[in-house]
């Protein structure tokens, strides 16, 4: 869970979820899988929401988690 900004959404909260998949598998409609694009297009301004610099923050963080 993740708070949004604040200002006129108080207390407002985006889920973030990261599922581990089959890379041969299609995404379901409306969604598609991320790319190492998303690595470059973080290092320049405006190019990202917050939500989806949260999301690779994460992303990032999972990649240092051992199982």
């Amino acid at each position: 869970m993740h708070a949004e900004e604040g200002g006129p959404i108080l207390n407002a909260e985006n889920r973030c979820l990261v599922v581990e998949a089959d890379a041969l598998l299609d995404p379901p409609p409306g969604y598609a899988w991320v790319t190492a694009q998303l690595t470059s297009l973080v290092q320049h301004s405006h190019y990202l929401n917050v939500q989806a610099r949260t999301m690779l923050a994460c992303l990032n963080a999972t990649k240092t988690v051992t199982r």
